[in-house]
């Protein structure tokens, strides 16, 4: 459904259709499908393996199976390997009229750990890699179960796309013009009073004993018991727009926080709607369409093991066959049984009494398991030396070449990914900023954010770490002399990089230390060589590396030479 205006918010019957096409079957079957995503995700994918057994077997050869059933997380690999945006690192940096904005900065860089935000952002590339559809919601959360405390911190989250529904813009089917939260029950779902727990979700009010309303589960509109008329239906819709906020039953009737009606109607504090979304491949409506092969794919991919489990337990044992005219009904196996064939005369048959075994094609089937991994794998631009079928630790270390080819597969999908987030973030840090001053005016923000303060125009510019690749220690030295005698590296330089937690000053003491530890090394060779001892002139080579380390920050000056019976720098290096 799409409006032209928030002010038909407001009116009872639009609310009251709105909260209808939210419980179509159309859209159950929306939240359905999402529902299942984050369910494999989760490492749930078992019911949904046996759904798919079902729909070829009996019902008695599918409880025979259920011993078999596996329950791998091939969602969550594929869609953790995919998702990796934030895998790498990322540096904020605020712009107030384009000039770096150094005291806004860090005090962006205190928000990011005092509300977790990176691991917020992570999870929404997880989100949206896994169903295509998420969004950030933004709101202040109580940090206290005492009521006395109305302190509040401002908590970002990600929802998962079942849980929200969105009206569209009617003039951009892409673009949300409000959004409504609700708890969700999957109608094959053991619990039909499911919800995620989230506290940005979880909008049912207890009454005055702590319980929350009743419900039959059933969505109609037709009266309930008694208990649920009190409450005014079992539903609770939350409506956020850029205008207003509000809370309405089932019947579309605005409630107040207690589930009762009112005729007031919530605004919003901010002015702006609270969401952040993030969609991939938007065809001209909100919903973003796809992404179904992973969940689908791991799937069947237990569902294939399932089956090769169960056939190799199956026909492992062997099947006794018994022959003859007269054979035992009932007989019992084991070291310690005996099985009695009786022959009444010679012309009767001989009795026989055997084990036949069945040979299941498993490694056939096995490598079909395989074959449809890669295919899976490689279709979604990962590499497939990313899952094993083997214990076999004995491998080879790979090369720096080989992992920079392995990572490069699936680059390219992640540069795509990044600048769906360097779009977003900026909206992201201004919804969160207009949290902060709201808050900060009311007094009513938790210490550590309310010494924090953001400009009130600002830009947020935001740089990705690249993914590292892991080399050896002999690739790694291999490297670095390659660039020094290439004169891009000094001794300095390289002593950076090999130990990076010390500091210049602690860098400088360590070079003239191996300076001088290698000119003792190149003097005592020189003495035997020529059968007598030489002694340097002083120790001009170390002072004139520190002087030129303090001045320039270069690699050591030479101030010896061959003709002293004294060796250069560059040579002691090499």
């Amino acid at each position: 459904m799409r409006i032209k205006s928030e002010e038909d918010l407001l009116k009872a019957d639009v609310r009251k259709k709105i909260i209808d096409e939210i419980n179509s079957t159309e859209n159950i079957n929306r939240k359905e499908k999402f529902y299942k995503f984050y369910q494999c995700y989760k490492d749930n994918t078992k019911e949904y393996v046996l759904r798919h057994i079902r729909a070829q077997f009996d019902q008695d050869t599918v409880n025979e199976m259920a011993y078999a059933i596996t329950n791998l997380g091939f969602t969550r690999k594929a869609v953790d390997k995919l998702a990796r945006v934030y895998n790498y690192g990322v540096e904020r940096e605020v712009y107030v009229d384009d000039k770096l904005d150094e005291e806004a900065t860090e005090a962006l860089t205190k928000i990011t750990k005092e509300c977790d935000v990176n691991r917020v952002f992570k999870k929404t590339n997880r989100w949206l890699k896994r169903d295509k559809n998420t969004v950030q919601f933004i709101a202040p959360r109580k940090v206290s179960f005492d009521p006395s405390d109305e302190k509040y911190t401002i908590k970002p989250t990600v929802l998962p796309a079942y849980l929200y529904d969105v009206v569209e813009l009617d003039d951009n089917r892409e673009l949300a013009g409000c959004y409504i939260l609700s708890d969700f029950s999957p109608r094959h779902s053991k619990n039909m009073y499911y919800t995620t727990g989230d506290a940005s979700i979880r909008i049912r009010q207890p009454d005055e004993n702590g319980n929350y309303p009743y419900s039959d589960g059933n969505d109609n509109l037709i009266a309930d018991s008694a208990k649920d008329q009190e409450n005014f239906g079992k539903g609770m819709y939350v409506f956020w727009s850029d205008k207003y906020h509000f809370t309405c039953n089932e019947k579309g009737i605005i409630v107040d926080e207690e589930g009762r009606p009112t005729t007031e109607v919530g605004l919003n504090p901010i002015g702006v709607k609270p969401f952040v979304n993030y969609a991939e491949d938007q065809d001209n409506s909100f919903w973003a369409q796809g992404g179904d092969d992973l969940v689908d794919g791991s799937i069947s991919i237990n569902a294939m093991i399932t089956n090769i489990i169960h056939i190799a337990i199956t026909q492992g044992y062997g099947q006794v066959v018994m022959t003859g005219p007269k054979l035992p009904r009932a007989i019992k196996l084991g070291p310690n049984k005996i099985v009695l064939l009786e022959q009444a005369n010679t012309d009767e048959p001989k009795p026989e009494f055997k084990f036949e075994s069945a040979n299941p094609p498993l490694n056939e089937l096995r490598q079909l398991v395989e074959f449809y991994v890669a295919l899976l794998l490689t279709t979604n631009n990962l590499s497939t030396s990313g899952v094993s079928t083997t214990l076999n630790g004995a491998g080879t270390f790979p090369s720096g070449i080989a992992m920079m080819i392995d990572k490069a597969e699936s680059m390219e999908d992640i540069e795509d990914q990044r600048q769906i987030f360097v779009d977003n973030e900026p909206t992201f840090w201004k919804i969160f900023a207009k949290w902060l001053e709201v808050l900060k005016s009311s007094k009513e923000l938790v210490d550590d954010l309310a010494e924090i303060t953001l400009p009130v125009d600002f830009d947020v510019q935001v740089k990705y770490g690249q993914p590292v690749t892991i080399i050896s220690e002999s690739e790694k030295l291999d490297i670095m002399k390659k660039k020094k005698d290439l004169g891009l590296l000094s001794k300095l330089d390289m002593l950076r990089m090999e130990y990076p937690d010390l500091t210049d000053e602690q860098l400088l003491k360590k070079l003239q230390e191996i300076t001088e530890e290698a000119l003792k090394a190149a003097v005592e060779a020189q003495a035997v060589m020529t059968g007598e001892p030489v002694v340097p002139e002083g120790n001009e080579e170390s002072e004139g590396i520190e002087n030129e380390e303090e001045s320039s920050g270069a690699s050591a000056k030479e101030t010896s030479s061959k003709e002293k019976g004294q060796v250069s720098d560059d040579d002691q290096g090499d």
